[in-house]
């Protein structure tokens, strides 16, 4: 089918509804409130863009990096023909979220019997892209953040997609640092090279820390000390003349300086 967009008149009625809809989101569905004549001239369709929306029903509504990575994938695979540009469009994003992919952003977003406030509180950032700007798109709205997810993956090619994928997603907390600094997220060299040394880095080492909160107390956590300097490279460095092999030889290098720091300060 092709994909089903609002008109930005029926976003902003569906934003200031949210408390009046409530029970919708909850339970309900938005098929009948869709329907309404003075509504049903608000859904279009987006020429060229097509989605499986039967693909919707294999979605993981678990929380876990594993889950995000299945379930990215599926999503990824559903649209065809998005891109980048139609993909910053919340209206799009909205629709899938409020018609066949409302189930899944209930079920993974949404506490039944919960406190009213704190599920208002995640309709509005799952079922929207509007909290936190464009962040809303790369990270909160619960069906634009995992296409976002795969997209950067995708774009280096089929090879290791799902390896490189679940790699990707598993550090939440690393993945968060990585889409939120525009040097990583946005220069396809620069990802593609800091995935290569989170994946030696764990071939190398299974348990390691390195990518994960846990910290001593008013240190930086060793991934948000890693990705700093990836950022300040940046500045010396022009990274579009680099290949991939000489960004991460370069990255590696971070890695090991911090970890003999860490190693240094614990023997203290």
């Amino acid at each position: 089918m092709k994909a089903p967009i609002f008109k930005q008149r029926l976003v902003s009625t569906l934003w200031a509804n949210i408390e009046a809809n409530y029970e919708l989101y909850m339970e309900g569905d938005f098929s009948e409130f869709l329907a309404n004549p003075e509504v049903r001239g608000e859904v279009r369709e987006v020429e060229q863009l097509f989605v499986r929306e039967e693909e919707f029903l294999n979605l993981e509504p678990k929380s876990g990096g594993k889950y995000d990575a299945y379930n990215a994938n599926i999503i990824y695979e559903a649209f065809q023909n998005m891109s980048p540009n139609l993909a910053y469009d919340e209206r799009i994003w909205v629709a899938a979220t409020h018609t066949f992919g409302l189930e899944f952003t209930r079920k993974r977003w949404l506490i039944a019997g919960g406190p009213k406030e704190t599920n208002i509180k995640a309709i509005k950032r799952h079922f929207f892209a509007r909290v936190e700007g464009t962040r809303g798109i790369h990270r909160n709205n619960a069906i634009s953040s995992l296409w976002w997810w795969a997209y950067v993956i995708a774009r280096s090619g089929k090879d290791g997609f799902i390896r490189r994928l679940e790699t990707f997603l598993t550090y939440t907390d690393l993945r968060a640092q990585i889409m939120e600094r525009p040097v990583s997220s946005r220069t396809p060299l620069v990802f593609d090279a800091i995935i290569d040394c989170v994946i030696r880095k764990i071939e190398a080492e299974p348990n390691t820390k390195f990518f994960t909160r846990q910290r001593v107390s008013g240190v930086i956590p060793p991934y948000r000390q890693w990705m700093m300097q990836i950022n300040l490279l940046g500045g010396h460095l022009l990274y579009n003349s680099l290949t991939v092999e000489d960004l991460s030889q370069h990255f590696d290098r971070f890695m090991e300086l911090i970890e003999k720091d860490i190693s240094d300060q614990e023997s203290l």
